[in-house]
């Protein structure tokens, strides 16, 4: 089978027109969707990841608000901040940068994270409704990765091939690759609908 060069560009465009016109129309009702970011600690490599998704963010119409922790914060001072956005009705969105520092139990950080409000989806319950089927918020990777090769349906990998950090990857990409049919966009279900 030749190579084949898949447009990556073009589909990123396709998505943000999308999403810029489902930004509009809350809008239009009044809603502006804002995300909350946490950095934690000075790595250089996490601040330009952060930068990137503030500029989405803004290309979109959106609103967001980063908050740039110490390397050397207490579990307790990010889970009490994470509740803090939790109960924001002003915020749609949390997303906490990894990796974190060793200090951290990151599954005790993620999972303090309100399941409508992680937009990563990696707390449990997102986790558990998209291996049950149900709609549930997918980690962006494995949503990216679905995306590209669904554009061509060009192959359905190994699940033994799949590997990287478990929380964002490989369990989501097992699910996605192990049930989707063509066409592939319509297994991924859909964020949920931002609301006040």
């Amino acid at each position: 089978m030749p190579a084949k060069i898949i447009d990556g560009k073009a589909l990123a465009n396709e998505v943000y027109h999308e999403l810029a016109g489902r930004v509009k129309r809350l809008g239009s009702r009044g809603i502006i969707p804002c995300i909350a970011i946490i950095c934690i600690g000075d790595d250089e490599l996490d601040k330009r990841r952060v930068a990137l998704k503030e500029n989405a963010a803004m290309k979109l119409g959106m609103e967001s608000v980063t908050y740039c922790l110490r390397q050397d914060v207490t579990q307790e001072r990010v889970v009490e901040l994470i509740k803090k956005l939790n109960a924001d009705e002003n915020i749609h969105g949390i997303i906490v940068q990894t990796p974190m520092p060793d200090q951290l139990d990151v599954k005790a950080v993620l999972e303090s994270i309100d399941p409508e409000k992680d937009l990563d989806g990696l707390h449990f319950c997102n986790a558990g409704k998209l291996l049950n089927g149900d709609p549930a918020i997918v980690a962006c990777t494995p949503r990216a990765i679905g995306s590209l090769t669904a554009s061509e349906w060009i192959f359905r990998p190994s699940t033994r091939s799949l590997s990287g950090n478990p929380y964002w990857s490989e369990g989501p990409l097992r699910y996605v690759f192990s049930t989707a049919t063509p066409p592939f966009p319509s297994a991924i279900p859909r964020p949920r609908t931002f609301r006040r």
